[in-house]
């Protein structure tokens, strides 16, 4: 298998092709600015917590992430794309794994990366949710997600789901060496909570 040539291909173009026939179905409006030279397309969502922004780039990025007072905080969701082409001419994503072939590399993007942009977008970007940003030993580890508020309760897991949450937190908190940390790494954490829609 080789990788496919893109020469041709402007991901930054076609994504805005693409918004441009289906940005309507965005529950939040889509404002974007693209940095030709960068070769890098910026989104933000209208009526959106201002920490939350996305970009698209020609390389392999489609990602949406949190800066919080001027600082990089992660990453809330990742769409990426690796094109690479098969040698029966059919296009793969090679992060993925390969499991799905396309016709065209801007089928792929599309199928992807794109429209599971749009998904995540009207599932995640709701009143009902908010952003929630965490942070360890002051800076030395950062997190963001996007959570129901009504559903997590990190201190005194009233339902299956928290508990469940909690339990699988526990278990994959662990240090290089493989000992666990204690949950009070966690819970002492400092966080914010935002509101997703301003």
């Amino acid at each position: 298998m080789r990788a496919a040539k893109s020469d041709k291909l402007s991901v930054c173009e076609l994504f805005k092709e693409w918004l441009h026939k289906n940005g309507h179905s965005f529950n939040r409006k889509l404002k974007l600015r693209h940095y030709r030279k960068r070769g890098l397309v910026r989104f933000w969502f209208d009526g959106v917590a201002a920490e939350i922004f996305g970009f698209v780039d020609e390389i392999y990025q489609c990602d949406v992430c949190v800066v919080y007072k001027r600082k990089f905080w992660d990453f809330i969701a990742d769409f990426d794309y690796d094109i690479k082409r098969s040698r029966d001419g059919k296009y793969y994503c090679s992060i993925c794994g390969g499991d799905e072939f396309y016709s065209s590399a801007q089928e792929l993007l599309v199928k992807n990366s794109f429209e599971p942009l749009l998904e995540w977008a009207n599932a995640n970007l709701t009143p009902s949710h908010i952003l929630l940003l965490l942070d360890v030993n002051r800076g030395g580890l950062t997190e963001a997600s996007i959570v129901d508020p009504g559903r997590l309760d990190m201190k005194k897991p009233r339902d299956k789901e928290s508990k469940k949450m909690l339990d699988s937190l526990s278990k994959s908190s662990k240090e290089p060496d493989g000992t666990l940390i204690g949950l009070d790494f966690w819970v002492n954490a400092r966080a914010a909570k935002i509101p997703v829609i301003k």
